[in-house]
């Protein structure tokens, strides 16, 4: 595997600092980044992502990231335990009755095996865990956590959203949202486990099981869906023949009769081949996502046809293919996946 050893990591960390310092905002003690210049809120979900990019070249931001991502959470009545969608610095403004899809431990726990910061994680800890108490409580459907909203899910990290028109979750949608908390359950397992708790680790893993197996019973219609391997859903076998196609086909992943290409999915797709220990496949779709990013520029989402950028640029999500780049560029031992 010829990449990444050409690329010019220098270049792709200052592009991606300067990116990012013109979208990073501060209220009170509160840091974070927007997901785009227009933006006039935090997203958690992208706070999230924000984080494990930060995390390879300043500690500090990735933690103040997610601490602030759930600085706003629910801690009274029946709606306890919630992240909101998004935070809303200003208090003339209505908190969201929404959910942010689960990603926080899954980054607190990327963040603080490269960092060392203990203290992040016993702030996370209890927030996460009461995140996911709510999920449960309050969006659990047989097993299933079905959103109610597009906020709820991955296309309301790029779509604009109307909270005034009717929703009904797709597939596509509970898919994704089911994957992302799976492996987010794993996660607070991890972090469990790092804390010294290991009848909670054992406990958190259960969930993630129980989880897992849910997703991969709805989903026999459709095993081979990429976005199963983010949250290790797919089996070994599956996965493999994930990895033939996506090889194959030697371009980014987009959902079948989609004419957009996320650089949000095929993050997540990279990082489960990377899960199952396909790293040629993972190492070319980080590849493929990078010559995007340079002959596009930094959008989040794509034309699959042209490859032109779409919407608005300056989009946060951009530097995911960076994330890419730095783990590729990271000799890891078999196994290591919360790097």
């Amino acid at each position: 595997m010829n990449f990444p050893h050409k690329v010019d990591d220098k270049r792709w960390l200052a592009t991606t600092r300067d990116l990012m310092r013109s979208l990073q905002r501060q209220s009170g003690y509160q840091r974070y980044t927007l997901g785009s210049a227009g933006a006039n809120h935090q997203s958690p979900f992208l706070s999230a992502l924000h984080a494990l990019v930060y995390r390879w070249y300043d500690g500090d931001m990735a933690a103040d990231e997610l601490k602030s991502a759930s600085a706003q959470q629910v801690t009274a009545g029946v709606v306890a335990g919630m992240i909101p969608a998004t935070n809303l610095w200003d208090d003339s403004q209505p908190v969201t009755p929404f959910a942010a899809p689960p990603l926080l431990a899954f980054a607190g726990v990327a963040v603080y095996h490269l960092t060392g910061d203990y203290n992040l994680i016993e702030r996370l800890y209890p927030r996460v865990t009461a995140a996911h108490d709510w999920f449960d409580r309050r969006r659990v459907q047989d097993g299933l956590a079905i959103p109610a909203h597009p906020a709820e899910t991955l296309r309301g990290t790029w779509e604009p959203i109307d909270a005034s028109e009717a929703y009904a979750p797709t597939w596509r949608d509970i898919v994704e949202l089911n994957s992302l908390r799976a492996a987010d359950l794993d996660a607070v397992a991890h972090l469990a486990k790092d804390m010294g708790n290991k009848a909670e680790a054992a406990a958190w893993e259960e969930r993630a099981r129980a989880v897992r197996h849910t997703v991969a019973e709805a989903a026999r219609d459709d095993p081979l869906n990429p976005l199963l391997l983010f949250g290790q859903i797919a089996t070994p076998e599956q996965a493999t023949e994930i990895a033939g196609r996506l090889q194959a086909a030697d371009r980014l992943w987009a959902p079948e009769g989609e004419t957009f290409v996320s650089l949000l999915y095929n993050w997540l797709i990279y990082v489960g081949l990377r899960t199952y220990e396909l790293r040629p496949a993972a190492n070319r779709l980080a590849e493929l996502a990078l010559a995007q990013v340079e002959q596009a520029g930094d959008y989040a989402i794509f034309d699959a046809a042209s490859g032109a950028g779409v919407g608005r640029a300056g989009q946060s999500l951009t530097v995911l293919a960076v994330d890419m780049l730095f783990r590729e560029r990271q000799s890891i031992a078999p196994g290591a996946h919360c790097i």
